[in-house]
């Protein structure tokens, strides 16, 4: 699998984000609550495991999957079929982070075959509050 790398934004010496970090890892799924409270997502590696389908990465500020027609948080990340993509994101997510693999880039159209998305990556978590 070929690897792409994005840089989404680079607000990494922002203030906001000197926080209490942790890593995170996902199982194959067509979606995946990352973080249940307010969270910075850091940094996402995305992996396609199916050989002929694309999709597009969808990011919500939520702490359960939307319904399909969801706008997404951030703009949507395209994944191509058996690759992986590597993204700096630095965006903070106010209620918590919610992933799923859309079938259309505009809104979420969850993904109802196989089992596609696997990620990992880093968030951080505001502890002064």
């Amino acid at each position: 699998m070929a690897a792409t790398h994005t840089k989404v934004d680079d607000r990494r010496d922002s203030p906001q984000l000197h926080r209490a970090g942790s890593r995170f890892r996902t199982d194959a799924s067509e979606s995946h609550v990352i973080a249940s409270q307010a969270t910075a997502l850091l940094d996402l590696l995305l992996t396609n495991i199916h050989s002929s389908t694309d999709f597009c990465l969808h990011l919500f500020d939520a702490t359960s999957l939307p319904g399909n027609g969801e706008d997404p948080a951030i703009a949507p990340i395209k994944v191509s079929a058996g690759s992986s993509v590597s993204i700096v994101v630095p965006h903070q997510f106010n209620t918590g982070i919610t992933l799923a693999g859309s079938s259309t880039a505009a809104t979420l159209t969850v993904l109802t075959s196989n089992a596609i998305v696997m990620a990992s990556g880093h968030t951080q978590v505001d502890l002064s509050s």
